[in-house]
């Protein structure tokens, strides 16, 4: 039995309503809320790192230790089985596996995934060092594994020098340069020749002396040193005192003594020879034959590939900037300053300083430095095949979308989603810390496809609606409530598919999250787009208006009807060109096509030309009218001042000029656009300056009638704060004016801005109408028998559709029988 009040369903039919209803109501808000949107996701955009695939750590840590000249049978009896049992009681721990070579024993552990690994570390360190191994092992080393931690970029050092000043400029100056740039790690140097103090013994002038090896090593030991001796204080004055005793030459290690027999000091160079060596070399570089040094550049762990490669290639060969710059200082043309002028020589010193700042400059002449290797190019170019790829798919899918709807608004309304939703998938990325790589980018691509299926239908349901006899406004409510619960449900669905991706473990986890991720996001973008962008552009009247008697627009509001129904957007030849492609045996001639095409682009030139010349008109009015009124304003102040009613004539002219919204009669500015030479700024300007003059006149006034009547308490409390505030008004009276002419001058330079926004927009919609003529015009012949054919076949499917059916309806047990066998089929 009803009481009257609403049903479950009735409320909630009501809520969607209301929901939707803010779509139609509030287009502004919904227009900023995706500009903000769109916004932050081109932010994010600009924050997110570039890599080939996504960041892979494994949870594995080596155990690295070190037993020279030991047997393997000895390393794993003494230490791998050692560290086994005693790192066996790690937490999360999968398994153990120990490699024993000679001298050197690696214990790999394996962890679980999503093991916290610095927490991990600390616990192997633990252990370890209640370990006891045997004496004469090196202490334990812990290395965790990083497929990524292999160097960015290679670059090698070559030239006439020899190895030992070849690798001293790459140890002291190029590492020491790189390593300062942010996200570099670490900058490695190998090849050349690595100097080294060579201390040969004779081994019988040693047994003469009775010394042994062990002594001269002790002794080369203890004096080769810097020590700090301690402090000294004098009065209030703290001096640190250190002990300087490092070798300076090779006569200083010669000279050492190293024993004494009776009473003669022997001395290095008694039992052997001090020679300027290298080390022994393990790494041979080569560039074109020669030998060269190689300096390898690692990248921080969080840092971007690309970002950190183009700082490190800016450092090394400089910048467009510089290069330019030193283009132009060897040819001369750089500006000398004055001899005589300190602080130009000093910028041009500082700006000398700065463009030849980089190190390949910086380098002898007989010194080159090139780039071998560089994986940020490899992956920029990988990810931009993956860019071009997905924008392909998203032109082919807007298309698509115009085959079937026929209707380019409809299909400008459904292609904004794909963008849009786009643009709004970078800020979840960049919050969930997803970086640009191959699998996220082919996230992007695959969902693509799906990012306008929402739209789609919205629209569809819109259109049926308006079908039914709905106006436009309540077609989109109704439309779009009819369908959110499904669209949202559908979204959900395939969100369900891809988001227990992120929860697989191991190394497919850490690959396709990124792409499950990113079409998750994308989803429920196009969601938001679908329930409440596309109603929105849905419930604007985008189509062109009707114009009046007086041929204005009636709906001078929508500024799109008011571009399209513009004069000038008017193209005689494009209406021939859509009479001669709806009549196929009239656009099979080819001549009478070119030759409308030609004409098209014709009008084109000769539109643009009148925009540009009615840009000009404008704005030589808008200067004409800020001159005039700099030149006549003191008259109307005068007037205003002296409370005159009429206005100068001057003046009145200059107003009726600035309203005039033509050219001496002529419709040449209002069949662009009705109010381009309207400006409003000079009447704004003359009303508010008597208000001022009227103002300040009794502000002055008003003490003096003070001062003449009312009584003595009156004067007292009221004259003199009076007389204070007319000294305040004769202290601003100059200023009112003032401030009237720079507000009537920006006013009327915002005003040019906007109208030259409007001959931009234009332009602009002009251009694309062309060129979409120009493009249908080329591609339709071509086309044209496809579209044949797909609309032929689609329609005999449209009608084949219900009979099929209602014969699988009526014959449901042989249409599961069929099912079942196909499946079996298929397996088998």
């Amino acid at each position: 039995m009803s009481d009257g009040s609403p049903s479950t369903a009735e409320r909630v039919g009501k809520l969607t309503k209301q929901t939707y209803e803010i779509t139609t109501r509030r287009p502004v808000g919904i227009s900023m809320v995706v500009l903000a949107i769109v916004v932050f996701g081109y932010v994010s955009y600009q924050q997110l790192s570039l890599n080939l695939m996504p960041d892979i750590s494994y949870p594995t840590i080596t155990i690295r230790t070190d037993y020279p000249d030991t047997a393997p049978e000895e390393v794993e009896n003494l230490i791998s089985r050692k560290i086994e049992q005693r790192l066996g009681v790690v937490s999360n721990l999968v398994g153990i596996t120990s490699i024993s070579r000679a001298g050197i024993s690696d214990v790999i552990l394996e962890f679980s995934w999503g093991t916290n690994m610095n927490d991990a570390v600390q616990s192997v360190r633990e252990n370890l060092d209640r370990l006891q191994l045997p004496r004469g092992v090196n202490r334990p080393l812990i290395l965790r594994y990083d497929p990524t931690q292999d160097p960015i970029m290679r670059v090698s050092l070559y030239g006439n020098l020899d190895l030992f000043r070849l690798r001293l400029i790459a140890e002291e100056e190029i590492k020491q340069e790189l390593e300062a740039l942010k996200g570099v790690a670490a900058a490695r140097v190998s090849g050349g020749l690595e100097e080294e103090i060579l201390v040969e013994i004779s081994e019988s002038k040693l047994a003469v002396m009775g010394l042994g090896i062990n002594n001269i090593n002790s002794r080369l030991q203890q004096e080769n040193v810097n020590l700090a001796g301690g402090s000294l204080l004098d009065g209030q004055t703290q001096y640190l005192v250190r002990t300087l005793n490092e070798f300076q030459s090779l006569t200083d290690i010669s000279s050492l003594v190293i024993g004494e027999r009776g009473g003669i000091e022997i001395r290095v160079k008694d039992v052997g020879t001090v020679n300027r060596s290298n080390k022994e070399r393990q790494v041979i570089t080569r560039v074109n034959g020669i030998e060269s040094v190689a300096i390898e550049i690692f990248k921080e762990a969080d840092a971007n590939i690309v970002a950190t490669a183009k700082r490190v290639r800016d450092r090394l060969f400089g910048t467009p900037k510089q290069l330019a710059y030193i283009k132009k200082l060897e040819a001369g043309e750089v500006e000398k300053a004055k001899v005589g002028d300190r602080r130009a020589q000093i910028r041009q010193f500082v700006q000398l300083k700065e463009m030849t700042g980089y190190v390949a400059h910086s380098l002898p002449e007989d010194v080159n430095i090139e780039m071998q290797s560089d994986q940020s190019k490899f992956i920029k170019n990988s990810v931009d095949e993956v860019k071009q790829t997905a924008l392909f798919g998203g032109l082919l899918a807007v298309l698509v979308l115009y085959v079937f709807l026929r209707n380019p608004v409809h299909t400008t309304i459904v292609g904004v989603a794909i963008p849009v939703s786009i643009v709004a998938t970078f800020a979840p990325m960049n919050i969930f810390n997803v970086s640009l790589n191959v699998m996220s980018l082919g996230g992007f691509a695959l969902g693509i496809g799906m990012l306008v299926d929402n739209s789609i239908v919205v629209l569809e349901s819109i259109y049926r609606c308006r079908e039914e006899g709905d106006d436009l406004l309540m077609a989109t409510i109704r439309g779009t409530g009819d369908v959110g619960g499904a669209v949202f449900a559908s979204t959900l669905t395939t969100v369900a598919v891809f988001f227990p991706i992120v929860f697989v473990e191991g190394v497919a986890g850490q690959i396709f999250s990124d792409m499950a991720l990113t079409v998750v996001f994308s989803l429920l973008a196009s969601l938001g787009v679908a329930l409440f962008v596309i109603p929105m552009l849905a419930s604007r009247n985008i189509g062109v208006s009707e114009k009046d008697s007086g041929g204005t627009l009636a709906n001078s509001g929508d500024a799109v009807s008011r571009v399209t129904s513009s004069e000038v957007m008017q193209f005689r030849s494009i209406e021939r060109i859509k009479g001669l492609a709806a009549d196929g045996s009239e656009f099979s001639c080819l001549l009478k096509a070119a030759r409308y095409v030609g004409w098209m682009l014709w009008e084109y030139i000769l539109r643009v030309l009148w925009l540009i010349g009615s840009l000009l008109i404008t704005a030589l009015k808008a200067i004409l009218v800020i001159v005039g009124v700099l030149i006549y304003f003191p008259s109307a102040a005068l007037a205003a001042c002296l409370r005159k009613r009429n206005v100068p004539a001057v003046w009145a002219g200059l107003l009726k000029f600035t309203e005039d919204r033509d050219i001496i009669g002529l419709s040449f500015i209002r069949v662009i656009w009705k109010d381009l030479l309207h400006y409003t700024t000079i009447r704004t300007l003359g009303d508010d300056l008597p208000r001022i003059f009227k103002w300040a006149i009794r502000s002055i006034l008003q003490p003096i009638k003070w001062i003449v009547v009312g009584g003595w308490i009156r004067r007292v409390t009221k004259v003199v704060p009076g007389l204070i505030g007319m000294v305040g008004v004769l202290v601003l009276i100059p200023l009112g004016p003032l401030y009237l002419i720079l507000r009537f001058m920006i006013f009327t330079t915002m005003t040019l801005i906007g109208k030259g926004l409007i001959h931009l927009l234009l332009i602009l919609f002009m251009s694309g109408k062309v060129a979409l003529i120009l493009f249908a015009s080329i591609v339709s012949p071509l086309i044209r028998p496809i579209l044949y054919v797909f609309e032929h076949s689609f329609e005999r499917v449209r009608i084949a559709y219900p009979v099929v059916l209602c014969a699988a309806l009526a014959n449901r047990l042989s249409v599961i029988a069929a099912s079942v066998l196909s499946i079996i089929f298929v397996f088998a």
